[in-house]
């Protein structure tokens, strides 16, 4: 069993709220609450953000763990 750090805990807190935000950024582009093409593409631009941000932390975790 891993012993969570700090920073893999704060790192774990980070990753769940972004897929909390990117659930909720889901929903309203599945829900169709962008009434324009801008505001369509700003989700979905949105959303590729946060899941790169995303990928980003779980690779520094990732590193983390590998001690470098």
């Amino acid at each position: 069993m891993s012993v969570q750090t700090f920073d893999t805990r704060a790192l774990n807190m980070l990753t769940a709220r972004l897929i909390e935000e990117e659930t909720r950024t889901g929903n309203a582009l599945v829900s169709g609450s962008a009434t324009t093409l801008e505001e369509y593409r700003e989700l979905v631009g949105k959303m590729r953000g946060l899941k790169l941000v995303r990928d980003l932390c779980e690779s520094v975790e990732t590193d983390l763990r590998k001690g470098k």
